[in-house]
């Protein structure tokens, strides 16, 4: 079941993200989304985004838990 919500929450997230970023750091701006699947491990994060925050790049690390 936890895997369901994850799905819901990734595609409802992945449909407007800046809407999101808009909510969960307000003057956020999205720049571009990464590959979720990390190349030096055998993980894979819900989302990465590369957003400019503060005037700086930064990753946005989003992990969702049921």
């Amino acid at each position: 079941m936890a895997k369901v919500w994850d799905n819901i929450m990734k595609r409802m997230f992945a449909a407007n993200p800046q809407h999101f970023l808009n909510w969960l750091l307000p003057g956020a701006i999205l720049v571009r989304e990464l590959s979720p699947l990390l190349k030096t491990r055998d993980l894979e994060a819900d989302l990465l985004y590369v957003i400019l925050w503060y005037g700086k790049e930064v990753i946005l690390h989003l992990e969702f838990q049921v």
